[in-house]
């Protein structure tokens, strides 16, 4: 079946032309109807091709859309009304380890201190007791082995003990103790050996506070000076050897003559003599036989170095013998 539809446009634009009468008329093809669905199935005549003119998409078949599969309907649930628990529930109370997350504390949780960024540390100047830290950095275990370690010249291998971690807690420690026990047993040796050969009862002893004085003057200066010596002599002949490691090496080294000075308060000036004696040969053997290692590629120059270092220790043990002889006697005369 098919029908013949004309349509008249009222159009007096010049891209289509007008007729006498102002109007245009545009034929279209017979389109074919469908009879089942209504819609026209045909496109349009080559005369509307040769126009240009596109129809309205009212007149351009469609494409039948798909059908819908009937499904069968859901089954109704039966109401359930709403309890209290479904209504409100209850916050929950936190266990043991959720209090560490809840301050940020914990392994998944985002502290406060993570929000915000840390501030900057203001830079460590050299009045500022931080600055010296590093320099104190071990523990009672590293002080032990190290004391150990000088306490047996042989093998020598302090240096490998300490290190790039050389210290001065242990020196410091160890001269201060010694400085002390200097001055007091050896006011102690005095004052016993007074009291036992003291024959003329108007004399009297008295305590002498200046070896207290002496004693830090001498400890400290050797501990300071003589390794700030060797360190520098060490830079002249271009010999690898740290001012710190030279300073831990000689404060270790004076650790064994602590026990000695309790040795010396039995009153034998004889006794005096040989312990400080074997004290200092080994503290001497324990500095020479460390620092042969570092001397060897230059044993012309080190040996000289060695020989100069064996004899001011040496002078440094005589030295203590002064605080267990020397005594301060008030004489009374009449």
């Amino acid at each position: 079946m098919s029908k013949k539809y004309e349509r008249q446009i009222d159009d007096k634009d010049e891209s289509f032309g007008n007729n006498e009468g102002g109007e245009r008329k545009i034929d279209f093809e017979d389109f074919d109807l469908n009879s089942s669905t209504g819609e026209m199935a045909t496109a349009p005549s080559n005369a509307v091709r040769n126009t240009g003119y596109i129809p309205p998409a009212a007149y351009v078949s469609s494409p039948t859309p798909p059908q819908r599969q009937a499904t069968s309907p859901a089954t109704p649930q039966p109401y359930v009304p709403p309890t209290a628990q479904t209504l409100y529930s209850p916050p929950t109370v936190p266990t043991e380890t959720e209090p560490e997350q809840l301050f940020g504390q914990g392994p998944t949780a985002v502290g406060v201190d993570q929000l915000i960024p840390p501030k900057p540390k203001p830079p460590v100047r050299i009045w500022n007791i931080e600055y010296y830290q590093f320099l104190f950095d071990v523990d009672t275990r590293d002080v032990a082995i190290r004391i150990l370690r000088s306490l047996s010249p042989l093998p020598a291998g302090f240096f490998d003990t300490v290190g790039d971690k050389p210290d001065l807690w242990g020196p410091l420690w160890i001269s201060s103790t010694l400085i002390f026990t200097l001055a007091v047993l050896g006011n102690v040796t005095t004052w016993i050996k007074f009291h036992f050969n003291n024959q003329d009862p108007d004399n009297q002893w008295n305590y002498d506070a200046t070896k207290l004085g002496i004693g830090a003057g001498v400890i400290y200066g050797y501990l300071g000076l003589i390794p700030l010596l060797l360190w520098g002599a060490c830079k002249w002949f271009k010999i690898e050897l740290g001012y710190l490691q030279a300073v831990c090496l000689y404060g270790y080294s004076l650790f064994i003559f602590i026990p000695i000075t309790a040795v010396n308060v039995i009153s034998y000036t004889w006794l005096h003599w040989v312990s400080i004696a074997i004290a200092t040969l080994i503290s001497a053997c324990f500095i020479v036989f460390n620092l042969v290692g570092i001397f060897r590629p230059h044993m012309g120059t080190g040996a000289i170095l060695l020989l100069v270092a064996f004899i001011l220790h040496a002078g440094l043990g005589i030295f203590q013998v002064y605080f267990f002889v020397a005594g301060s006697v008030t004489i009374k005369t009449s």
